[in-house]
């Protein structure tokens, strides 16, 4: 105080003696004064008490996190969250784990993400090495094993992974297993197989999350099975005969559900299914040049779709259904027709038909039908986005589990894969790597040992 009233004394010429006499009056303390300044420190004091009780009160009873990694590490996938908004009744696992800290942190983790959203999950930790006869009569054969129990049913978990657990609880939610009939003997692709073109990766996805899945020819068994749930034409290169494809619009009839796939000029094996529903395949290969390159793919053939119709099969999908070779498809009357498109492709696609090119933008490549339940079909004019090949592509799994799921009558749920993490590993070009190196073997040691004689030479002409 005193250094600014000297300040205002040399700017504005006021009179020393005056100034001092100010300072002596506000300096003079009264009982009126000093109560004042008593109260002020109680109010002060009283002041920062509620706002630290207030703050352990917030503390205590918010349960609030934040999750600052990128690729969400500590979050629930999507596809685990939609299956906890499902649990109606608690959840009791049991989890065998011996001394090893690691694991079993691990695990209370990851249980208490699933009951940070809402799940009522009882927890019961059991030693195989103290409790033998417990994990004998459970069958437990590795560290870390979980049994899952849920409306008197039981899952195991071998390894206690979101993926895994979460598909346990889907398995665990069913009331019932629905069967797939996967309709064979017309060269189609195979469930069980383990070949590029087959979809043995998507059975196993499937399976994981309580479908059963079952071969079926008609030379065997002339109607498709009351109990199949979803019926599958995958691909099919030989033609059915009028029989098979009575069989199969008396399925749908009864209330079936069937996906159907069609390659590039293999439409004929489904003539008459096609017929029936007033839809016709378009001769050639759907090629898309531009946007392929967008997404660094050479082949303009593999076209990735990321146009989806109004359709609960496309309302979880995020990134590009990729499809490796397509056919156009045309709804006879679309006002008409109970069909709808589900897949569309860009403004840019073309038809390559024997080496000749035609510009066909807004192709649909994929249809399904407007069933609420019971008879519902869908269409698609590829079955290698499936394959065992492809189906890691973009959203291809996740749309494949979504037709089922539709299919089904299933409630939607979306595929229970986690982001990659993209924290990993470190990707530096030359210079980057260089300017690095650069900066930590010599700018900052220069930096450093110039800014210590800078202080040295100030403080010694003090």
């Amino acid at each position: 105080y005193r250094l600014f009233c000297g300040d205002c004394v040399a700017v504005f010429g006021v009179d020393h003696s005056t100034v001092r006499q100010r300072e002596g009056h506000f300096m003079k303390m009264t009982p009126k004064r000093r109560l004042l300044i008593v109260w002020e420190g109680r109010f002060s004091a009283a002041l920062l008490w509620g706002l630290a009780i207030t703050l352990l009160w917030f503390a205590s009873t918010l349960n609030m996190r934040w999750d600052l990694t990128a690729s969400n590490d500590n979050t629930l996938s999507p596809g685990s969250l939609d299956i906890v908004s499902g649990l109606a009744n608690p959840v009791r696992i049991e989890a065998f784990i011996n001394s090893k800290v690691e694991v079993l942190n691990h695990v209370e983790k990851l249980i208490e993400r699933y009951r940070y959203h809402g799940a009522k999950i009882e927890l019961k930790v059991i030693n195989p090495e103290t409790d033998p006869d417990r994990a004998r009569e459970q069958n437990v054969t590795r560290n870390g094993e979980l049994i899952i129990e849920y409306n008197d049913k039981q899952q195991r978990v071998k390894v206690p992974t979101e993926d895994a657990i979460s598909n346990a609880l889907m398995r665990l939610q069913r009331s019932e297993k629905f069967w797939v009939a996967a309709i064979s003997g017309h060269s189609e692709r195979r469930f069980d197989g383990t070949a590029n073109h087959d979809w043995g990766s998507l059975a196993s996805q499937l399976e994981k999350r309580g479908y059963a899945l079952r071969q079926v020819a008609f030379d065997q068994i002339p109607e498709l099975p009351e109990n199949a749930r979803v019926a599958v034409l995958a691909s099919p290169r030989d033609e059915l005969s009028n029989e098979e494809a009575s069989s199969i619009k008396a399925y749908l009839d009864r209330g079936g559900n069937l996906l159907v796939t069609i390659d590039p000029g293999e439409e004929k094996a489904v003539g008459a299914l096609l017929k029936d529903w007033k839809l016709s395949v378009t001769q050639g290969v759907v090629i898309d040049p531009e946007t392929a390159s967008s997404y660094r793919i050479e082949n303009p053939a593999f076209i990735p779709v990321k146009k989806f119709g109004n359709h609960p099969t496309s309302k979880t999908l995020k990134q590009a259904v990729l499809l490796p070779r397509a056919c156009g498809m045309e709804i006879g009357d679309l006002l008409q027709s109970s069909f709808v498109p589900i897949l569309k492709s860009s403004e840019t696609t073309s038809l390559m038909n024997k080496g000749q090119v035609t510009s066909q933008p807004n192709l649909t490549l994929g249809v399904a039908n407007r069933k609420e339940a019971g008879g519902r079909v869908a269409v698609l004019c590829d079955g290698d986005f499936i394959s065992n090949s492809f189906i890691g592509n973009g959203d291809n799994l996740q749309f494949s589990l979504n037709i089922f799921n539709w299919l089904a009558g299933e409630r939607e749920m979306t595929a229970i894969v986690k982001t990659k993490r993209t924290d990993v590993t470190l990707t530096l070009s030359k210079w980057q790597a260089a300017g690095i190196e650069l900066g930590f073997k010599f700018i900052l040691p220069i930096g450093l040992v110039l800014t210590g004689l800078l202080y040295w030479r100030k403080r010694k002409r003090r």
